[in-house]
C-alpha cells in the first residue's frame, strides 16, 4: 500500500481538533504566495499546525543539568509564544516562521502540480472528498465555531492528493526526474530495512496486565528461540523460510507463558523501516542493532516492555516481494526528498501575504482543543 507523503500540513493534526477562535471581521483571503491565493481558513490551518510544530520542538529540548522544563501543553498559546525553544543549542520553531513555511509549502504543491499540467483523477477527488467529510463529520460544530468550512477541509485534502500525485509525476517511470529500479533498490541495502517480523505481547490480552514472572519467562524463551534460529541457519539454504518456520513452531509456547492465544496471521508479518522510524520508535541500542543487520540476519528487540519483537532483514528482490513494497519504498525515500524540494521551492515564491489581514487572525487566539480550558 502506497504511503502518503509526509507533509507539513499533517492530516493527524486536523483530525485531532483543528481549531481557532471565531474572529469578527475575518477576511476571506490573507493574500497570496506566488499565484496561489491563501484563504483565511487555510492560513488558520497553517498557523494551527505551526503551533503544534513548535510544541513538538519544545518537547524535544534537553534540559540543562538541574533545569526543569515547563509543561508547555498546559500553557495558553499566548504564554507559549513567549517561550524560547532551543534544540541542540539552536533556537528553533518560531510560530510565525512555521506558519509561513506551511503556507509556502501549500502554495508550492499547488504551483508545481499546475506547472506539470497535473489533474486529479475522479478516484483521487472522491477519496479526498471522503476524507474531508470524515474529518468534518467528526467535529462539525467545533469547525463552524472556529471559522473552518467544509470547503477549506476539502481544499486541504486536495492538496495532500496533489502531493501524492507529484511523487509519480516527478520520480515515477515517466516523471521529470525518473528514478531507475536500480537506484530505488539500492536503498534496500543502505537506508531501508525490509523485515520479516514476529511479535509476542508481554501483557495478557484479556486483563492487560503484565507480571515480572511472565515477562522473565517469555524473554528467556524468546532468546532461546532466536538462538535456535541462529544455530540452524548455518545448515540451511533458505534462512527466510527457516525464520518463519521457527517462529510458527516456537511462538505458541511463549504466547502460552503470557496467557495469550497464538494466531500466525496476527503474530507474523512484514515491515519496511527507514531511519526516521528507527530513531522514533526504537532505543538507540536497538536502532543500531537493526542498522547493522545484513540480509537474513535476525534480532530480538524488547524496548517497550509490552512486547518482544523479532526482526529478520530481507532482500525483497531475492524473495520476490519487491513489487508489493515498491511504491511504499518510493514514497518513503523520494517522498521525503520531494517534500524537502517543495519546501525549498515555496521559499522562492513571491510573498504576497497582506499583513493587515493576517493581523486579524492572531496566533494568540488559537485554541488547541475544545476542552483544554484555554482562555481567549
Amino acid at each position: 500500500m502506497k504511503k502518503r507523503i509526509v507533509s507539513l500540513l499533517c492530516a493527524g493534526a486536523l483530525i485531532l481538533g483543528l481549531t481557532g477562535c471565531t474572529i469578527s471581521s475575518t477576511p476571506t483571503s490573507v493574500g497570496s504566495i506566488g499565484d496561489v491565493d491563501i484563504s483565511a481558513g487555510m492560513y488558520l490551518l497553517s498557523q494551527y499546525q505551526g503551533y503544534f510544530s513548535a510544541l513538538e520542538a519544545a518537547r524535544k529540548q534537553t534540559p540543562e543539568e538541574g533545569e526543569e522544563l515547563p509543561d508547555y501543553s498546559s500553557m495558553s498559546v499566548k504564554e507559549f509564544m513567549k517561550e524560547t525553544i532551543t534544540v541542540d543549542g539552536e533556537e528553533v520553531s518560531k510560530l510565525a516562521a512555521d506558519t509561513l513555511k506551511n503556507v509556502q509549502y501549500y502554495a508550492a504543491v499547488n504551483t508545481a502540480f499546475s506547472a506539470l499540467n497535473g489533474e486529479l483523477t475522479e478516484q483521487q477527488i472522491q477519496t479526498a472528498d471522503a476524507n474531508a467529510k470524515s474529518v468534518w463529520d467528526a467535529n462539525p460544530d467545533l469547525y463552524k465555531k472556529n471559522g473552518f468550512s467544509l470547503a477549506t477541509v476539502q481544499e486541504y485534502q486536495y492538496t495532500l492528493a496533489k502531493a501524492d500525485a507529484l511523487l509519480d509525476m516527478v520520480y515515477g517511470e515517466n516523471g521529470t526526474n525518473a528514478v531507475s529500479e536500480e537506484d530505488l533498490q539500492a536503498h534496500l541495502s543502505s537506508d531501508l530495512w525490509y523485515m520479516h517480523t514476529a511479535n509476542v505481547p508481554l501483557y495478557n490480552a484479556e486483563t492487560f496486565q503484565t507480571t515480572e514472572e511472565n515477562t522473565a519467562k517469555a524473554t528467556e524463551m524468546a532468546s532461546s528461540l532466536l538462538e535456535l534460529y541462529e544455530a540452524d541457519s548455518a545448515n540451511t539454504g533458505n534462512r527466510y523460510e527457516l525464520f518463519r518456520n521457527k517462529m510458527i513452531e516456537g511462538l505458541p509456547p511463549i504466547y502460552d507463558a503470557t496467557g495469550n492465544p497464538f494466531a500466525p496471521e496476527n503474530a507474523i508479518g512484514t515491515d519496511l523501516l527507514d531511519e526516521t522510524m528507527l530513531t522514533s520508535y526504537f532505543s538507540e541500542e536497538s536502532a543500531q542493532k537493526i542498522r547493522d543487520m545484513k540480509f537474513q540476519d535476525a534480532v530480538m528487540v524488547a524496548d517497550s516492555g509490552f512486547a518482544i519483537e523479532f526482526f529478520q532483514r530481507v532482500d525483497p528482490v531475492a524473495t520476490g516481494e519487491w513489487p508489493a513494497i515498491r511504491d511504499q519504498a518510493m514514497a518513503m525515500v523520494y517522498g521525503r526528498q520531494l517534500q524537502d524540494e517543495l519546501t525549498e521551492y515555496g521559499t522562492t515564491l513571491e510573498n504576497g501575504l497582506d499583513s493587515a489581514a493576517t493581523r486579524k487572525l492572531p496566533a494568540g487566539k488559537i485554541v488547541p482543543a475544545m476542552d483544554n480550558g484555554a482562555q481567549h
